[in-house]
């Protein structure tokens, strides 16, 4: 399992670094507990039950005698179960390695998951609300085919979608945006939901067109949220919102980074940079412009008005809770290694964690009470970690792919 330390904040705010241990010093340690070991438990009556099972070496002559000491230990089956004890149903995920993009599915009671390969080059897949139906965008290009359903039944529901979310906080609740198959001609934001009792997709309305290349990254009843594709002078990133009608009410100069549910976004505030280039460019802001305090990482609610923070660096990885209250960020530590922080909006640290694999952040469950991070194992083991960020307890799962969407239902306490 990934070695994980949890860290108390320092005075500056900057997760300490980790203690290496000492490599010659543990492996002299090791070899005199084996000696003294053997010499103890001649008669190994007395031995744990409960030991891993283990392969001894071949001492009476053949193929394993003479130097051939070699001790092979296998980890015993486990259950998904009993390896996160407060799994609450499957866990669902999709993933993609170097053989194609697969539907992983693991039962609770279950030793091993169960993979479905996922036909074309899926680009962009995300859960529900509740983690019940499954969303999966494939070959974009100029636009993809959109499938939705629950995730061992999905219907293809529109052809050339460029962008897709589900609704912030209803479960079942969708949005996307649809073009021509060559890019041209409008590009429609259409909604939907699902009907629970048959699972079909039911058209709700086509609100609004918007621009080409203008992706849809949040929605809810507050309405809908674009980053804007065309960078029209003063050259810098814009997000406006739509009213649920469809009418733009806002904009900012920002770049989205996530959401939290009831319309609060975690985004990328360029003010500074935009103000120095409508000057220089003599050119007219937008008459919806909500001007911001300052650049870097801001927290805001659904209109662009109030900026709740902007005191964060940018870094590797960060994303907000569900109910927009914490918000977990992962840096690198050192040479090798990763450290996860997790502060409330004040800037006030409550955990920071040191991972000694380099790590990355999916983000928070749907609870909360967990954060779901993948450990970057190249082309090896890369194993799902389940982490209890309040208290630090960590689980492992273990995964061979990447992780694109997972869900993975638990407990609330």
């Amino acid at each position: 399992m990934s070695n994980v330390r949890v860290l108390e904040p320092s005075p500056s705010g900057e997760p300490q670094p980790p203690k290496r241990p000492n490599v010659l010093l543990g492996l002299a340690g090791i070899v005199v507990a084996l000696v003294v070991l053997v010499l103890v438990t001649a008669d190994f009556t007395g031995a744990r039950t409960d030991a891993p099972p283990t392969t001894l070496p071949d001492l009476a002559g053949g193929p394993g005698s003479g130097s051939d000491l070699t001790t092979t230990t296998t980890e015993p089956a486990r259950t998904l179960r009993q390896r996160v004890d407060d799994v609450a149903g499957p866990l669902l995920a999709v993933t993609r390695d170097i053989s194609g993009t697969f539907l992983v599915v693991w039962e609770p009671d279950d030793f091993e998951p169960r993979s479905f390969g996922i036909p074309g080059l899926p680009v962009e897949s995300e859960f529900d609300a509740a983690g019940r139906w499954l969303a999966i965008q494939v070959n974009a290009t100029n636009g993809g085919t959109l499938l939705i359903g629950e995730p061992a039944d999905l219907d293809v529901t529109d052809l050339w979608v460029t962008s897709f979310v589900w609704h912030d906080s209803e479960p079942g609740f969708i949005s996307w945006v649809a073009s021509n198959p060559d890019g041209a001609g409008p590009h429609v934001l259409t909604t939907g939901h699902i009907d629970p009792t048959t699972g079909s997709l039911v058209i709700d309305a086509t609100p609004a067109e918007v621009g080409p290349g203008d992706r849809l990254v949040a929605a809810g009843d507050w309405g809908y949220l674009f980053q804007a594709g065309t960078l029209s002078e003063p050259f810098v990133p814009l997000l406006y919102v739509l009213d649920r009608d469809g009418a733009r009410v806002a904009s900012t100069p920002a770049a989205f980074v996530d959401n939290a549910s009831f319309g609060r976004f975690l985004v990328i505030s360029e003010m500074e940079r935009y103000r120095a280039t409508l000057d220089r460019s003599e050119s007219e802001p937008p008459a919806d412009l909500i001007e911001l305090t300052t650049d870097g990482l801001a927290i805001l609610n659904f209109n662009l008005v109030r900026v709740e923070t902007d005191e964060y660096d940018v870094l590797e990885g960060q994303v907000i809770s569900h109910d927009g209250q914490w918000l977990a960020r992962v840096a690198p530590l050192g040479d090798i290694g990763t450290a996860l922080i997790v502060d409330q909006l004040d800037g006030s640290i409550i955990r920071q964690m040191a991972f000694d694999d380099d790590v990355r952040l999916i983000g928070f469950g749907a609870n909360d009470r967990f954060l779901l991070l993948q450990v970057d194992g190249g082309r090896g083991s890369s194993p799902l970690l389940v982490v209890e960020w309040r208290t630090g307890g960590t689980r492992e799962i273990p995964f061979d792919a990447d992780i694109q969407s997972v869900t993975v239902p638990l407990s609330v306490i």
